[in-house]
Order: structure tokens, then sequence, then C-alpha cells
């Protein structure tokens, strides 16, 4: 599922209603984080910078997982997903 709504195939931001979802799912990020960042979060980061480094690294992280590209010295890492997320919004 994730390959086909991240892909040419499945997603298109010509169609009205994947724009509206994506941006409606976009603006979550984006209230969550100035939020955050008004409460001292990462404060006086330039906050297009730190919005786009949290959605770049769920779906890099979500792209490594789908297609198992995660190096198996890692070992269960891929299981541990959320932890890596906390740790980066930390």
């Amino acid at each position: 599922m994730y390959r086909l709504m991240f892909s040419k195939y499945g997603f298109s931001l010509e169609s009205p209603q994947c724009r509206d979802n994506s941006d409606r799912a976009f603006g979550v990020l984006v209230r969550i984080a100035g939020r955050r960042m008004s409460e001292g979060w990462h404060a006086g980061e330039d906050s297009e910078a730190v919005i786009m480094s949290i959605w770049a690294l769920v779906h890099g992280w979500a792209g490594l997982l789908n297609d198992e590209l995660v190096p198996e010295e890692l070992g269960s890492i891929g299981e541990r997903w959320p932890e890596m997320i906390r740790r980066f919004l930390a």
C-alpha cells in the first residue's frame, strides 16, 4: 500500500482528492511540530527544516522497511522504529 500511495502509479498531486489528503496529513505534522516548538522543542531552529527532516525520516524509513533494505547486521532494528523516532524527536 505504501509503495502504491507514494509512487507515480498511485499518487498524483494533480488529483484534488490526493492533494487534499496530502495537505491534511502534512498539516497534522506542521501543527504538532509547531506546537512542540512553541513549547521549547528545537527552539530557535528553522521550523521548515525541522518539519521536512521529520517528513523525510518517516518516509525514508518506511521505504527502507518496505523494500527490505535495512542491513542484516542491524538485526531487529526494523521492529524498533518507534523507539528510533522517539529518540529523533526528543
